[in-house]
């Protein structure tokens, strides 16, 4: 299989499942899913998502937009609030930096249920944690995730919910 230049693998099958049943825990109920910064599709094709993704295309699990691979600059073009008014739930999982862009607009959107989050930098997920916070979600759960075995680098996963 080839994959995209620039592509973020992660590189623990047992963290990987960690993580799809914390945020599967976490959205249990929602219905359309969003999945936000997508990779190569850890959480868009678990959720039957719709993907968007900065580097590598995402992936469209659904037939909405014809197969199509989606790529956006969320740090430059973030999903507005019109355009996330056709989800229940969103999943993100940014690089470092965080999303602070795309959580200012998701904080905004009135119709999102829950926010499963999972960063790999405790910093900017406290950042983004408190604009979500701001726009009347709570935080419900936070557990950590030892993804990247044999190193000192932890995921974080958080569910938010309104």
């Amino acid at each position: 299989m080839m994959f995209p230049a620039g592509a973020f693998l992660q590189p623990s099958a047992a963290g990987e499942d960690a993580l799809r049943k914390l945020v599967r825990d976490g959205i249990k109920g929602c219905g359309k899913v969003v999945d936000l910064f997508c990779g190569i599709g850890t959480f868009t094709l678990e959720f039957n998502a719709f993907g968007f993704d900065n580097f590598a295309p995402g992936i469209d699990a659904l037939s909405a937009a014809g197969g199509r691979a989606l790529t956006r600059d969320l740090f430059k073009k973030p999903l507005t609030t019109r355009e996330l008014v056709r989800y229940d739930a969103i999943v993100m999982d940014p690089p470092r930096a965080g999303a602070e862009s795309q959580c200012l607009q998701s904080a905004a959107a009135e119709n999102i249920k829950r926010i499963g989050y999972v960063s790999c930098n405790p910093e900017t997920f406290k950042r983004d944690a408190k604009i979500l916070e701001s726009g009347g979600y709570k935080l419900t759960a936070l557990t950590p995730v030892d993804q990247f075995v044999g190193t000192n680098h932890w995921e974080l996963v958080g569910i938010l919910e309104k």
